[in-house]
């Protein structure tokens, strides 16, 4: 029914993406105690990559200069490390934004902010880099969604959908073939997931392999997976992409336009 192995996609359509995973990843960024235990993160005591680090720098100076302009965050933030926070959001940042992220770091170690009493006195103007932010707030929001929304396909889904991952690939493993099922095995636990690609009606994993000893072999008999998924009460196919000898990526398509979940709560396999 369905081939484990093809040797090109075809392009799901892009649906629009459900909108409920921005109150998720700011759930996770407020109460992960793997971001928020060290330091109150300052994110240099951790050995999380560094885009994660990014995500979680900026949305904190998203949420706090939104509320209170630079003087908050550099305040409320004053313990963090702030040196090695600047080289991390150097990479992800235009050069305006950072450049005047970093005007307001250098008045707040001058001590140069306005004081409260100075805010709505005549004459009073709007401290200038809180008023670039805000001029270009859209633009910066932009930003860390389309990195937070990366950050959500990758770390922020629940364990129900990491062992879903995990028992679809043991069950394609399971071939009949026991020389492929060594290769397959060996293959898929060496890889790591680079990105999930959400496209609405379904979902690609995508996976480094680091074992590349052992390659499926062009004149291998390929297995047939023929089972689908119902996902939390949706039926969904399953195919298994592999690229010069490499499984690279896990495809789920559902069999209707409903929108693949990105919270598993129940699933079965046909």
């Amino acid at each position: 029914m369905f081939g484990l192995f093809r040797k090109k996609k075809k392009k799901q359509a892009k649906q629009p993406a459900v909108d409920c995973s921005w109150n998720r990843f700011v759930d996770w960024c407020c109460n992960n105690d793997k971001w928020n235990g060290a330091n109150n993160y300052g994110a240099a005591n951790t050995d999380l990559p560094n885009y994660e680090k990014a995500v979680y720098y900026l949305f904190w100076i998203q949420s706090e200069v939104n509320n209170g302009g630079y003087q908050q965050f550099f305040m409320n933030k004053k313990d963090w490390k702030h040196d090695k926070m600047h080289a991390i959001i150097k990479e992800y940042l235009p050069t305006d934004l950072y450049k005047n992220h970093m005007k307001a770091y250098a008045d707040f170690k001058k001590d140069e902010f306005e004081t409260a009493e100075m805010v709505g006195e005549p004459g009073y103007e709007l401290y200038a880099p809180d008023k670039f932010w805000y001029d270009n707030e859209e633009a910066f929001m932009k930003i860390l969604e389309e990195m937070a929304d990366k950050l959500f396909a990758l770390v922020i889904v629940n364990d129900k959908f990491l062992q879903f991952e995990n028992d679809i690939m043991e069950k394609m493993v399971a071939s009949e073939d026991p020389a492929l099922v060594e290769i397959l095995t060996r293959q898929y636990k060496s890889a790591t997931v680079t990105s999930r690609d959400f496209t609405g009606v379904g979902l690609y994993t995508n996976f480094e392999i680091a074992d590349k000893e052992l390659r499926i072999p062009k004149t291998a008999k390929r297995p047939m997976g023929k089972f689908m998924a119902k996902v939390n009460g949706m039926l969904a196919d399953i195919l298994l992409w592999e690229e010069d000898g490499l499984i690279n990526s896990l495809e789920l398509v559902t069999m209707c336009d409903d929108q693949f979940p990105r919270k598993i709560e129940t699933y079965e396999f046909e």
